[in-house]
Protein backbone atom coordinates (compact mmCIF):
# COMPACT_ATOMS: atom_id res chain seq x y z
CA UNK A 1 0.00 0.00 0.00
CA UNK A 2 1.39 3.23 -0.67
CA UNK A 3 0.15 6.51 0.82
CA UNK A 4 -1.26 9.80 -0.87
CA UNK A 5 0.03 11.80 2.17
CA UNK A 6 2.34 10.78 4.83
CA UNK A 7 1.90 13.28 8.68
CA UNK A 8 4.23 12.67 11.65
CA UNK A 9 3.55 14.60 14.33
CA UNK A 10 7.44 15.20 15.32
CA UNK A 11 10.81 14.96 13.90
CA UNK A 12 12.47 11.78 14.79
CA UNK A 13 8.61 10.05 14.01
CA UNK A 14 8.81 11.38 10.36
CA UNK A 15 12.25 9.96 9.99
CA UNK A 16 11.68 6.92 11.51
CA UNK A 17 8.75 6.30 9.09
CA UNK A 18 10.74 7.16 6.48
CA UNK A 19 13.65 4.55 7.14
CA UNK A 20 10.68 1.78 7.55
CA UNK A 21 9.33 3.05 4.05
CA UNK A 22 12.74 3.10 2.22
CA UNK A 23 13.87 -0.35 3.74
CA UNK A 24 9.93 -1.79 2.70
CA UNK A 25 9.68 -0.45 -0.48
CA UNK A 26 12.75 0.59 -1.46
CA UNK A 27 11.50 4.13 -2.56
CA UNK A 28 13.18 7.22 -2.38
CA UNK A 29 11.68 9.18 1.07
CA UNK A 30 12.45 12.99 1.43
CA UNK A 31 11.04 14.60 4.40
CA UNK A 32 10.44 18.14 5.06
CA UNK A 33 9.99 20.13 7.84
CA UNK A 34 6.48 22.54 7.62
CA UNK A 35 2.84 21.71 6.81
CA UNK A 36 1.49 21.30 3.78
CA UNK A 37 -1.30 23.23 1.67
CA UNK A 38 -3.45 23.40 -0.87
CA UNK A 39 -0.46 24.95 -2.92
CA UNK A 40 2.02 22.13 -2.13
CA UNK A 41 2.75 20.41 -5.24
CA UNK A 42 2.25 16.42 -5.01
CA UNK A 43 5.55 14.51 -4.71
CA UNK A 44 6.83 13.35 -8.20
CA UNK A 45 6.53 9.38 -9.15
CA UNK A 46 9.77 8.51 -7.90
CA UNK A 47 9.73 9.39 -4.27
CA UNK A 48 7.55 9.64 -1.13
CA UNK A 49 7.55 12.57 0.68
CA UNK A 50 7.01 12.39 4.72
CA UNK A 51 5.82 15.74 6.48
CA UNK A 52 7.18 17.01 9.93
CA UNK A 53 3.62 19.11 11.08
CA UNK A 54 5.69 19.48 14.81
CA UNK A 55 2.50 19.31 16.74
CA UNK A 56 3.29 17.14 19.43
CA UNK A 57 4.17 19.72 22.17
CA UNK A 58 1.37 22.09 20.59
CA UNK A 59 -2.14 22.13 22.47
CA UNK A 60 -5.32 20.52 20.98
CA UNK A 61 -6.97 23.33 18.91
CA UNK A 62 -3.72 23.94 17.31
CA UNK A 63 -3.68 20.74 16.32
CA UNK A 64 -7.11 20.04 15.36
CA UNK A 65 -6.47 23.61 13.12
CA UNK A 66 -3.34 21.90 11.75
CA UNK A 67 -4.95 18.27 10.93
CA UNK A 68 -8.15 19.97 9.64
CA UNK A 69 -6.80 21.90 7.35
CA UNK A 70 -4.48 19.51 5.77
CA UNK A 71 -6.97 16.96 5.62
CA UNK A 72 -9.35 19.63 3.47
CA UNK A 73 -6.54 19.65 0.65
CA UNK A 74 -6.34 16.01 0.45
CA UNK A 75 -8.60 14.02 -1.68
CA UNK A 76 -11.07 12.21 0.26
CA UNK A 77 -10.29 9.03 -1.34
CA UNK A 78 -6.58 8.94 -0.66
CA UNK A 79 -4.77 7.03 1.77
CA UNK A 80 -3.42 9.21 4.75
CA UNK A 81 -0.50 8.02 7.09
CA UNK A 82 -0.38 9.66 10.34
CA UNK A 83 2.68 8.69 12.41
CA UNK A 84 2.44 9.07 15.93
CA UNK A 85 4.18 8.48 19.18
CA UNK A 86 4.28 4.65 20.46
CA UNK A 87 3.34 6.08 23.96
CA UNK A 88 0.51 8.45 22.79
CA UNK A 89 2.02 11.68 23.89
CA UNK A 90 0.74 14.47 22.29
CA UNK A 91 -2.51 15.55 21.54
CA UNK A 92 -3.65 12.44 19.87
CA UNK A 93 -7.32 12.78 20.89
CA UNK A 94 -7.44 16.16 18.94
CA UNK A 95 -5.99 14.52 15.63
CA UNK A 96 -8.75 11.78 16.12
CA UNK A 97 -10.80 14.35 16.09
CA UNK A 98 -9.89 15.91 12.86
CA UNK A 99 -9.81 12.67 10.93
CA UNK A 100 -13.37 11.56 12.29
CA UNK A 101 -14.76 15.18 11.76
CA UNK A 102 -13.80 15.32 8.15
CA UNK A 103 -16.07 12.25 7.45
CA UNK A 104 -12.31 9.13 7.53
CA UNK A 105 -12.32 6.16 9.70
CA UNK A 106 -9.72 5.73 12.11
CA UNK A 107 -7.38 2.50 12.21
CA UNK A 108 -5.25 3.54 15.09
CA UNK A 109 -2.24 1.41 16.33
CA UNK A 110 0.56 2.59 18.82
CA UNK A 111 2.08 -0.63 19.27
CA UNK A 112 5.63 -1.13 19.15
CA UNK A 113 6.67 -4.69 19.98
CA UNK A 114 10.10 -4.41 19.50
CA UNK A 115 10.72 -1.98 22.33
CA UNK A 116 7.89 -3.47 24.55
CA UNK A 117 5.29 -1.11 23.56
CA UNK A 118 2.26 -3.15 23.30
CA UNK A 119 -1.32 -3.13 23.97
CA UNK A 120 -3.39 -5.50 25.85
CA UNK A 121 -6.59 -5.24 26.73
CA UNK A 122 -7.50 -2.02 25.40
CA UNK A 123 -4.66 -0.46 27.92
CA UNK A 124 -1.46 0.42 25.48
CA UNK A 125 2.07 0.48 27.55
CA UNK A 126 5.29 -1.09 28.33
CA UNK A 127 5.07 -4.62 28.40
CA UNK A 128 6.44 -4.60 31.77
CA UNK A 129 3.41 -2.25 33.29
CA UNK A 130 1.29 -6.26 32.39
CA UNK A 131 3.21 -8.08 35.18
CA UNK A 132 3.32 -7.56 39.14
CA UNK A 133 7.56 -7.73 38.95
CA UNK A 134 8.16 -4.70 36.87
CA UNK A 135 10.62 -2.44 38.14
CA UNK A 136 11.76 -0.31 35.32
CA UNK A 137 11.44 3.60 36.21
CA UNK A 138 11.77 4.26 32.65
CA UNK A 139 8.31 2.86 31.05
CA UNK A 140 5.31 4.90 30.79
CA UNK A 141 1.76 4.02 32.42
CA UNK A 142 -0.94 2.71 30.46
CA UNK A 143 -2.92 4.95 28.75
CA UNK A 144 -6.48 3.43 27.95
CA UNK A 145 -7.93 3.70 25.12
CA UNK A 146 -11.51 3.34 25.75
CA UNK A 147 -11.11 6.82 27.62
CA UNK A 148 -9.39 8.22 24.37
CA UNK A 149 -12.16 7.40 22.68
CA UNK A 150 -14.92 8.31 25.13
CA UNK A 151 -17.37 10.36 23.15
CA UNK A 152 -16.48 9.10 19.86
CA UNK A 153 -17.29 6.61 17.82
CA UNK A 154 -15.17 3.85 19.24
CA UNK A 155 -14.97 0.32 18.98
CA UNK A 156 -12.26 -1.48 20.34
CA UNK A 157 -11.05 -5.14 18.89
CA UNK A 158 -8.90 -8.29 20.24
CA UNK A 159 -6.31 -10.26 18.65
CA UNK A 160 -8.69 -12.65 17.26
CA UNK A 161 -11.13 -9.63 15.60
CA UNK A 162 -9.01 -8.38 13.03
CA UNK A 163 -11.79 -9.65 10.11
CA UNK A 164 -13.90 -7.29 11.57
CA UNK A 165 -11.87 -4.41 10.77
CA UNK A 166 -12.92 -4.15 6.51
CA UNK A 167 -16.81 -3.97 7.34
CA UNK A 168 -16.31 -1.54 10.40
CA UNK A 169 -14.34 0.83 8.20
CA UNK A 170 -16.22 0.15 4.85
CA UNK A 171 -19.61 1.43 7.48
CA UNK A 172 -21.19 4.58 6.87
CA UNK A 173 -19.99 6.61 10.01
CA UNK A 174 -16.74 7.36 10.27
CA UNK A 175 -14.95 5.18 13.29
CA UNK A 176 -12.20 4.96 15.72
CA UNK A 177 -10.72 1.40 15.29
CA UNK A 178 -7.94 0.61 18.55
CA UNK A 179 -6.56 -3.06 18.95
CA UNK A 180 -5.01 -5.53 20.90
CA UNK A 181 -1.26 -5.91 19.83
CA UNK A 182 1.30 -7.82 21.60
CA UNK A 183 3.41 -9.46 18.83
CA UNK A 184 5.07 -8.35 15.44
CA UNK A 185 2.77 -10.90 13.49
CA UNK A 186 -0.25 -8.71 15.00
CA UNK A 187 1.04 -5.65 12.82
CA UNK A 188 1.44 -7.92 9.77
CA UNK A 189 -2.01 -9.26 10.09
CA UNK A 190 -3.59 -5.88 11.42
CA UNK A 191 -1.75 -4.19 8.04
CA UNK A 192 -3.33 -7.09 5.70
CA UNK A 193 -6.50 -6.50 7.51
CA UNK A 194 -6.44 -2.12 7.14
CA UNK A 195 -4.89 -2.31 3.73
CA UNK A 196 -8.72 -4.08 2.67
CA UNK A 197 -9.77 -0.35 2.57
CA UNK A 198 -7.36 2.06 1.65
CA UNK A 199 -9.38 5.33 1.84
CA UNK A 200 -9.46 4.96 5.95
CA UNK A 201 -6.52 6.90 7.96
CA UNK A 202 -4.04 4.90 9.69
CA UNK A 203 -2.44 6.42 12.41
CA UNK A 204 0.01 5.08 15.24
CA UNK A 205 3.68 3.64 15.14
CA UNK A 206 6.32 3.78 12.87
CA UNK A 207 6.16 0.03 12.88
CA UNK A 208 2.60 -0.31 12.07
CA UNK A 209 2.62 1.81 9.21
CA UNK A 210 6.11 0.01 8.36
CA UNK A 211 3.76 -3.09 8.03
CA UNK A 212 1.06 -1.54 6.17
CA UNK A 213 4.53 -1.00 3.83
CA UNK A 214 4.93 -4.69 2.97
CA UNK A 215 1.56 -5.48 2.17
CA UNK A 216 0.71 -5.56 -1.86
CA UNK A 217 2.50 -2.78 -3.27
CA UNK A 218 0.58 -0.50 -5.35
CA UNK A 219 2.58 0.57 -9.12
CA UNK A 220 3.77 3.77 -8.51
CA UNK A 221 1.78 6.76 -9.57
CA UNK A 222 2.24 8.65 -13.38
CA UNK A 223 4.61 11.56 -12.57
CA UNK A 224 2.96 14.74 -11.65
CA UNK A 225 2.91 17.56 -13.52
CA UNK A 226 4.51 20.16 -11.71
CA UNK A 227 6.68 17.70 -8.75
CA UNK A 228 8.32 19.09 -5.59
CA UNK A 229 11.69 21.01 -6.32
CA UNK A 230 14.06 19.26 -4.22
CA UNK A 231 16.46 21.57 -3.07
CA UNK A 232 18.90 18.67 -2.32
CA UNK A 233 22.08 18.51 -4.45
CA UNK A 234 24.24 15.46 -3.12
CA UNK A 235 23.24 11.95 -4.56
CA UNK A 236 23.94 10.26 -1.08
CA UNK A 237 25.22 10.50 2.41
CA UNK A 238 28.89 11.63 2.39
CA UNK A 239 31.80 9.08 4.27
CA UNK A 240 31.25 10.52 8.07
CA UNK A 241 35.02 10.99 9.65
CA UNK A 242 33.63 12.82 13.34
CA UNK A 243 29.98 12.81 15.17
CA UNK A 244 28.54 16.35 16.41
CA UNK A 245 25.63 14.64 18.93
CA UNK A 246 23.07 17.22 20.69
CA UNK A 247 20.94 15.50 23.16
CA UNK A 248 17.96 17.64 24.47
CA UNK A 249 16.06 14.65 25.64
CA UNK A 250 15.60 14.06 29.36
CA UNK A 251 15.68 10.17 28.55
CA UNK A 252 18.17 8.31 31.08
CA UNK A 253 19.43 6.02 28.05
CA UNK A 254 20.75 8.64 25.75
CA UNK A 255 23.43 9.71 28.43
CA UNK A 256 24.28 6.12 29.33
CA UNK A 257 24.84 5.70 25.28
CA UNK A 258 27.12 8.85 25.54
CA UNK A 259 29.43 7.56 28.33
CA UNK A 260 29.70 4.27 26.15
CA UNK A 261 31.26 5.96 23.26
CA UNK A 262 33.45 8.23 25.64
CA UNK A 263 34.85 4.96 27.42
CA UNK A 264 35.85 3.80 23.86
CA UNK A 265 36.84 6.82 22.12
CA UNK A 266 38.69 8.85 24.68
CA UNK A 267 39.35 11.95 23.37
CA UNK A 268 35.58 12.35 23.24
CA UNK A 269 34.86 15.61 24.38
CA UNK A 270 31.03 16.17 25.76
CA UNK A 271 30.58 20.06 26.25
CA UNK A 272 27.53 21.62 28.42
CA UNK A 273 26.66 24.69 27.07
CA UNK A 274 23.21 25.26 29.30
CA UNK A 275 26.23 25.57 32.08
CA UNK A 276 26.14 29.24 31.05
CA UNK A 277 24.01 31.35 28.41
CA UNK A 278 25.82 34.26 28.66
CA UNK A 279 28.23 35.47 25.03
CA UNK A 280 31.68 34.15 26.33
CA UNK A 281 30.32 31.08 28.09
CA UNK A 282 28.56 30.41 24.87
CA UNK A 283 31.84 31.01 22.94
CA UNK A 284 34.03 28.56 24.88
CA UNK A 285 31.46 25.86 24.41
CA UNK A 286 31.89 26.69 20.44
CA UNK A 287 35.27 26.89 20.70
CA UNK A 288 35.61 23.29 22.61
CA UNK A 289 33.31 22.10 19.98
CA UNK A 290 34.95 23.03 16.87
CA UNK A 291 38.71 21.95 18.39
CA UNK A 292 37.55 18.74 18.81
CA UNK A 293 35.70 18.40 15.19
CA UNK A 294 38.94 19.85 13.67
CA UNK A 295 40.98 16.86 15.57
CA UNK A 296 38.35 14.10 14.50
CA UNK A 297 37.04 13.62 17.56
CA UNK A 298 33.40 13.15 18.60
CA UNK A 299 31.63 16.05 20.26
CA UNK A 300 28.74 15.61 22.45
CA UNK A 301 26.44 18.91 23.72
CA UNK A 302 24.27 18.43 26.31
CA UNK A 303 22.94 19.48 29.76
CA UNK A 304 24.49 19.36 33.37
CA UNK A 305 23.52 15.59 35.03
CA UNK A 306 21.08 18.29 36.92
CA UNK A 307 17.97 16.49 36.22
CA UNK A 308 15.40 17.24 34.19
CA UNK A 309 14.21 20.36 35.16
CA UNK A 310 17.09 21.91 33.76
CA UNK A 311 16.36 20.91 30.08
CA UNK A 312 12.88 21.72 30.47
CA UNK A 313 14.11 25.19 30.64
CA UNK A 314 13.92 27.19 27.28
CA UNK A 315 16.97 29.18 28.18
CA UNK A 316 19.15 26.14 28.01
CA UNK A 317 17.21 24.58 25.26
CA UNK A 318 18.41 27.85 22.94
CA UNK A 319 21.87 27.68 24.14
CA UNK A 320 22.43 23.64 23.20
CA UNK A 321 20.82 24.70 19.52
CA UNK A 322 23.17 28.06 19.39
CA UNK A 323 26.38 25.85 20.25
CA UNK A 324 25.57 23.22 17.40
CA UNK A 325 25.00 26.07 15.17
CA UNK A 326 28.34 27.50 15.81
CA UNK A 327 29.86 24.67 16.12
CA UNK A 328 29.08 23.82 12.47
CA UNK A 329 30.01 26.90 10.85
CA UNK A 330 32.39 25.59 8.46
CA UNK A 331 32.55 22.27 9.53
CA UNK A 332 32.55 19.74 6.08
CA UNK A 333 29.91 17.55 5.74
CA UNK A 334 32.18 14.70 6.88
CA UNK A 335 31.00 16.12 10.48
CA UNK A 336 27.84 13.90 10.84
CA UNK A 337 25.00 15.30 13.05
CA UNK A 338 23.04 13.12 15.82
CA UNK A 339 19.81 14.55 17.33
CA UNK A 340 18.11 12.49 19.88
CA UNK A 341 14.58 13.76 21.13
CA UNK A 342 12.23 15.06 18.14
CA UNK A 343 11.70 18.60 19.96
CA UNK A 344 15.77 18.92 19.71
CA UNK A 345 16.15 17.69 16.44
CA UNK A 346 13.44 19.69 14.74
CA UNK A 347 15.00 22.48 16.56
CA UNK A 348 18.45 22.44 15.31
CA UNK A 349 17.33 21.94 11.80
CA UNK A 350 15.26 24.82 11.75
CA UNK A 351 18.02 27.02 13.46
CA UNK A 352 20.55 25.31 10.38
CA UNK A 353 17.31 26.17 7.77
CA UNK A 354 17.50 22.52 6.58
CA UNK A 355 14.06 21.93 5.79
CA UNK A 356 14.13 19.09 3.33
CA UNK A 357 16.35 15.87 3.89
CA UNK A 358 16.44 12.77 2.13
CA UNK A 359 16.51 9.57 3.96
CA UNK A 360 19.17 6.75 3.33
CA UNK A 361 20.13 3.22 4.97
CA UNK A 362 20.56 3.12 8.21
CA UNK A 363 23.17 0.33 9.34
CA UNK A 364 21.53 0.94 12.88
CA UNK A 365 18.01 -0.69 13.18
CA UNK A 366 16.55 2.49 16.00
CA UNK A 367 18.62 5.02 14.12
CA UNK A 368 17.27 6.71 11.15
CA UNK A 369 19.77 8.73 8.43
CA UNK A 370 19.29 11.24 6.50
CA UNK A 371 21.07 13.53 4.74
CA UNK A 372 21.18 17.44 3.65
CA UNK A 373 21.82 19.09 0.17
CA UNK A 374 25.53 18.93 0.76
CA UNK A 375 25.55 15.23 1.94
CA UNK A 376 26.07 15.84 5.53
CA UNK A 377 24.50 12.67 7.48
CA UNK A 378 21.81 13.57 10.17
CA UNK A 379 21.25 10.62 12.08
CA UNK A 380 18.00 10.69 14.53
CA UNK A 381 16.02 8.95 16.86
CA UNK A 382 13.73 9.52 19.88
CA UNK A 383 15.34 9.85 22.99
CA UNK A 384 14.31 7.06 24.11
CA UNK A 385 15.57 4.32 21.59
CA UNK A 386 18.35 2.01 21.32
CA UNK A 387 20.47 0.20 24.26
CA UNK A 388 23.77 1.47 25.98
CA UNK A 389 25.80 0.86 22.57
CA UNK A 390 23.88 2.06 20.02
CA UNK A 391 26.31 4.46 19.22
CA UNK A 392 29.15 1.98 19.36
CA UNK A 393 27.22 -0.05 16.69
CA UNK A 394 26.86 3.42 14.80
CA UNK A 395 30.36 4.65 14.50
CA UNK A 396 33.70 3.93 14.32
CA UNK A 397 36.24 4.30 16.66
CA UNK A 398 37.94 7.57 15.76
CA UNK A 399 41.16 7.69 13.63
CA UNK A 400 42.20 10.19 17.09
CA UNK A 401 41.43 7.83 19.73
CA UNK A 402 43.24 5.09 17.72
CA UNK A 403 46.50 7.33 16.75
Amino acid sequence: MRPAHVWADDLTGAAEFARLWQSGTGRDVHVRLGRPDPTTPAASADEDTVWDLDLRHHDDAEALRVVTTALAATDSAATVFLKLDSRLRGPVRAYVSAVLQAGRPVLLCPANPAMGRLTVAGRHGDAGTYTSAQTDTDNFSPVSLTELGSGLAHRHLGRTDYDLIPPLLSRGDPILLTVDISTAADLDRLAAAGARHPHATFAGSAPFLGALARTVRDPAPEASEAPVRSALVATGPAPVRALLAVLGTSEHISRVQVDALAARDKLTQIVLPAEGTDPDAMAVAVRRARAGLARGEHVILTFPVTGAATQRERAGMDALVSACAGALTGAPPDVALLLSGGHTARLVLERLDLRDLRSAPSAVTPVARLYAPDGRTIWTKPGSYGGAGILLDLLQPTAASLA
